[in-house]
């Protein structure tokens, strides 16, 4: 698990009209965590497949991408 002073670089990948993106986002927010917004165009979204992500959103945490419910877990955890 990262210590708040070990995040330095935090990144939401999301798609538009996505719940689970919007909720991400909301969860980040409640705990006071910064990041950059990449909303996703159709040739990111092939990147993020071919990585072998399958749904959005994706966080990105100093390099280390997770999925939703890693995400949301370990904004919990923060």
């Amino acid at each position: 698990m990262l210590d708040e002073k070990e995040i330095k670089n935090v990144i939401l990948y999301t798609i538009p009209d996505c719940p689970k993106c919007a909720n991400l986002k909301k969860r980040l927010s409640q705990k006071g965590i910064s990041y950059d917004l990449c909303e996703m165009g159709e040739e990111k979204v092939m990147e993020m497949l071919e990585r072998g992500f399958s749904s959005a959103p994706i966080l990105d945490i100093n390099g280390h991408k997770m999925i939703y419910k890693e995400a949301l877990k370990w904004v919990a955890e923060v």
